[in-house]
């Protein structure tokens, strides 16, 4: 059961998704030695009965085995600093205060590589740049638009790979990078 619990861990999904999932691979049960499939009830029992530095340990150690696969996404989103309103602006449409998370993932893993909280007008683009100092080497990076700049390119190239997002419409290359330099977006 056990194994169980550790599966639904690592694969982040619902209690439900996960019986779901389950029930469709009954080699899984088999190889747990279990009798049926446990309902989504047992599975978050193991959860509230186990600490959660249990858990955090367990996911260090698998990080560990896991091979790194260097494929990265970034991104950002807004976070609202008031639970009264659910609006960005307030009346006179002026922006509200807000902060801003930025994160940089394994997409193959599913791992949060680096984060970094700022305040919600700073521009995504320069904070990739100190993010990416503990980032030891990429083979791929996927982001948006905001994220795209010469620098942030090179910083990327230097690492070992390649910068891939939608290029903005008001972008202009260099001239090396229309010639296949492989510095410029792919």
């Amino acid at each position: 059961m056990a194994l169980l619990a550790v599966m639904m861990f690592r694969m982040v999904l619902s209690e439900r998704e996960y019986v779901n999932w389950l029930k469709t691979n009954k080699w899984l049960i088999e190889l747990a030695e279990l009798p049926n499939t446990p309902d989504r009830r047992s599975i978050k029992r193991v959860f509230e009965r186990t600490p959660l530095k249990y858990w955090e340990r367990l996911e260090a150690e698998i990080q560990k085995i896991i091979p790194d696969s260097k494929v990265y996404g970034v991104d950002s989103t807004g976070l609202k600093q008031s639970k009264r309103t659910g609006a960005w602006s307030d009346k006179n449409n002026r922006r509200k205060d807000f902060k801003k998370l930025h994160i940089i993932a394994d997409l193959v893993n599913r791992a949060i590589v680096e984060e970094k909280l700022t305040e919600g007008r700073r521009h995504d683009s320069p904070v990739f740049k100190e993010m990416m100092d503990d980032v030891e080497s990429v083979d791929k990076m996927t982001g948006d638009p905001a994220y795209l700049s010469r620098d942030n390119c090179e910083i990327v190239a230097d690492k070992g790979g390649v910068f891939q997002t939608k290029e903005e419409r008001h972008a202009k290359a260099k001239e090396s990078s229309l010639e296949g330099d492989d510095n410029g977006v792919a």
